[in-house]
C-alpha cells in the first residue's frame, strides 16, 4: 500500500475511533475496493453492524469540484463488485494537505453512469466524516452474522496462507497510548528472518485475548515468551507468539473448498440385492445370531 493510501486509512480510523466511538477494522489482505470495515459500537461494545469502506487518499480526488459537491470517477468493476457486497459500502475521500474528509454511501440512486463504462458519484461537500455524520453513517448497516460471514470471507486469503505454513506473530502495542494501532508482523516459518507481512490495526482491546477474538477469531495461539518493553520506549510492549489455525478456521476453508469445487464425490459400495449379497463368514454369524434373537 502506497505511503498516502497508508495514511487515508490511518487517518479515517481515528475518525472512526475517536469521534464517532465505532470499531475499525482494516483489511488485512488486498481486496476488489474495499480498504476496511467500520463496527457500530454501543459504548464501546460491538454490534456486529458493519459498514464496508472504500478510501481514496490524495488532493487529486478533490480536483473535479463543483458548487456544492465534488465527482469521483470510478471504474466499472469496482461498482459491480460494491453493489453486490453483502454490506452496504461507503466512498470516503481524505485530503492529506487539508485534512478534510468526506463520505458518500454507494448505491444506485446516486450512482451516474458513463458510455465509457466508468461511472461517477457526486460526494457533497457537508458530507464530513465527523461525529455529525454518525446519524446518517448508521443507517443500513448490517447485522452480526452478516459480519461474521463477511469477514471470514475477507480473511480467507490469510486463512488459507496461514494454514500451509508455520506461522508467527510479532505484537507491539504502546500500553500508554490506545490511541496508536498496534503493530503486527507476521512471519512465515522463521520469526528471526524479515516479516512477509505487517499490518497496523487500530483496536480497543487491552490485552492479546480480546486482539484475537475481535481480529482474527479463526486464530489460536501460544506465547513463545513473556513479554517485553522495547527499548527507549514509554510503555510499547511487544510480544511473540507461535499461531495457527483452530477448528473455526479449518471449518471455513472447508466451506470455501465446497464453494470452489463442489462436494466431493462419495464412493460407496452398492450392495445389490438383499439375495445377492456375498456376506463374509462374520457378517453371516452375526446376523445368524440376530435371527435367533
Amino acid at each position: 500500500m502506497k505511503q498516502t493510501d497508508r495514511e487515508g486509512v490511518l487517518a479515517v480510523g481515528q475518525i472512526f475511533t475517536k469521534q464517532l466511538g465505532w470499531l475499525f477494522r482494516e483489511q488485512s489482505i488486498s481486496d476488489w475496493g474495499i480498504d476496511a470495515h467500520a463496527e457500530v459500537a454501543d459504548e464501546e461494545k460491538p454490534t456486529g453492524r458493519l459498514l464496508a469502506l472504500q478510501i481514496k487518499s490524495g488532493k487529486s480526488y478533490f480536483k473535479h469540484k463543483k458548487k456544492d459537491h465534488y465527482v469521483y470517477y470510478g471504474e466499472g468493476k469496482h461498482l459491480w463488485y460494491w453493489q453486490n457486497n453483502s454490506l452496504p459500502v461507503a466512498l470516503v475521500l481524505y485530503n492529506p494537505e487539508t485534512d478534510v474528509t468526506l463520505w458518500a454511501r454507494i448505491g444506485p440512486s446516486n450512482v451516474k453512469r458513463h458510455k465509457t463504462g466508468r461511472w461517477s458519484i457526486k460526494v457533497p461537500k457537508g458530507n464530513v466524516l465527523n461525529r455529525a455524520a454518525k446519524a446518517d453513517l448508521v443507517r443500513g448497516v448490517s447485522d452480526a452474522s452478516v459480519e461474521r460471514k463477511v469477514l471470514l470471507a475477507l480473511d480467507y486469503p490469510l486463512i488459507r496462507a496461514l494454514q500451509s505454513k508455520e506461522a508467527y506473530f510479532l505484537i507491539d502495542r504502546d500500553t500508554q497510548n490506545e490511541d496508536i494501532p498496534w503493530t503486527v508482523s507476521v512471519f512465515f516459518d522463521d520469526i528471526k528472518a524479515d516479516a512477509n507481512v505487517v499490518f497496523l490495526l487500530p483496536t480497543v482491546a487491552t490485552d492479546i485475548s480480546e486482539f484475537f477474538q475481535d481480529k482474527w477469531p479463526w486464530l489460536d495461539y501460544r506465547f513463545l515468551e513473556g513479554h517485553e518493553i522495547l527499548p527507549g520506549t514509554q510503555g510499547v510492549l511487544r510480544s511473540r507468539l507461535h499461531v495457527w489455525v483452530n477448528d473455526l478456521g479449518k471449518a471455513y476453508l472447508e466451506v470455501e473448498k465446497y464453494y470452489e469445487s463442489g462436494a466431493s464425490e462419495l464412493l460407496v459400495d452398492d450392495p445389490g440385492l438383499e439375495g445377492d449379497y456375498d456376506e463374509d463368514d462374520e457378517e453371516e454369524s452375526f446376523r445368524r445370531s440376530m435371527e435367533k434373537d
